[in-house]
């Protein structure tokens, strides 16, 4: 069933929950035998189906039973989800238009990187004020304390 796969289940999911469908309620033992699954298969796909909503477990006698969520409830839920995600389109469009076109990427590493980042910012924010600061003096890598103009206050 693809409609069921476009939903995000997997072939062995699909294979159950049909199977469930048709049972309407069942314990583990009983879906191996209907679905053909293996042992240790079919005590995990229940479970990834109880995650995703399309089935519920109830125990019964310390035995757990599943059974199926109606196929209109998760195809509305799935419309929900749908006309929830047109609504944010607006938006998300907004923020692609909105991007800057020229980004650029740098990496650095250790102090000597640290030192190129803040000298290019120090640059760029030649005739402006601005602050920066640590927790404590000590987290303060040696040799960074001369990097800042002016009077710079370490507290340890």
């Amino acid at each position: 069933m693809e409609s069921l796969k476009n939903l995000g289940l997997t072939d062995k999911e699909t294979k159950v929950y049909v199977f469930l469908l048709q049972l309407g309620k069942s314990a583990v033992y009983a879906l191996a035998k209907y679905c053909g699954l293996k042992r240790p298969t079919i005590y995990v796909v229940p479970e990834n189906l109880v995650g995703k909503e399309f089935v519920y477990k109830a125990l019964k006698s310390h035995t757990a039973q599943y059974i199926t969520v109606s196929p209109k409830n998760i195809f509305a839920v799935a419309e929900d989800k749908v006309i929830s995600a047109k609504e944010a389109l607006t938006e998300l469009e907004a923020l692609c238009k909105s991007r800057k076109k020229n980004i650029s990427i740098a990496y650095y590493e250790d102090i000597e990187g640290i030192k190129e980042v803040y000298g290019q910012l120090h640059r760029q924010m030649a005739s402006k004020e601005y602050v920066g600061f640590y927790a404590y003096g000590r987290h303060v890598a040696p040799g960074l304390e001369r990097l800042f103009l002016g009077p710079c206050y370490l507290w340890t």
